[in-house]
C-alpha cells in the first residue's frame, strides 16, 4: 500500500511540476494509462487490437479519448480484473507489471484501480443483488419512489411528463 501511494504521490508530482505546457515544445505529450476494468473499457466496442486478449481493453476508453482530445503519445496498459497488485507485477502470462510502461519521460500518468481488490466490486455487487432479492425491489421503490403508480391525478400527470 506504501509503494502503491508513493507511485500516485510521484504521478501527481510529474503531472503538476515535471510536465512541460503544450506549448513549450513540438513534440506531443507522452502519456501512460494504467487501471483496471473502468479504465480499460472492458467489454465496450470497438476492442483495441494492441491489448492482450485477456484484458477487453477498447479504443473507447478514457484514456484513448483523452489522448484524442490533447495529442498525447498514449501508452494504455489498462487491463480488465487488474488489481493495485499488477502495477507491480504480472497480471496474467503476456500481461507485465503495469508500472514497466513509466519511463523517465513520461509526463501523464493516469491510475484508477482498486475496485477489484479484495472483491471490493464484486462483493458490493453481490450484496446489493441481495438486498434486493430478500426486499423483492421494496426498499428501493420506497426510497426513490418508483414502486406502482397511484391512481391520483397528480401522480397521473407526473407519469404523463415522463
Amino acid at each position: 500500500m506504501q509503494r502503491l501511494g508513493a507511485c500516485f504521490l510521484a504521478a501527481v508530482a510529474c503531472v503538476l511540476f515535471g510536465a512541460p505546457s503544450a506549448q513549450a515544445g513540438t513534440s506531443s505529450l507522452r502519456y501512460v494509462a494504467l487501471g483496471d476494468s473502468y479504465s480499460a473499457a472492458s467489454g465496450v466496442l470497438p476492442p483495441d487490437p494492441a491489448a492482450p486478449p485477456s484484458c477487453l481493453r477498447s479504443i473507447g476508453n478514457y484514456p484513448h479519448v483523452l489522448a484524442a482530445a490533447t495529442g498525447a503519445q498514449l501508452t494504455d496498459v489498462t487491463c480488465g480484473a487488474a488489481e493495485t497488485g499488477d502495477f507491480f507485477s504480472a497480471q496474467s502470462p503476456g500481461v507485465p507489471p503495469q508500472l514497466d510502461a513509466v519511463a523517465a519521460d513520461t509526463e501523464l500518468v493516469t491510475m484508477t484501480i482498486g475496485g477489484n481488490d479484495s472483491g471490493v466490486f464484486i462483493n458490493s455487487i453481490l450484496q446489493c443483488g441481495s438486498a434486493g432479492l430478500s426486499t423483492l425491489g421494496g426498499a428501493a421503490r420506497a426510497r426513490t419512489g418508483t414502486g406502482p403508480p397511484s391512481r391520483t391525478p397528480s401522480a397521473a400527470r407526473r407519469i404523463r411528463r415522463w
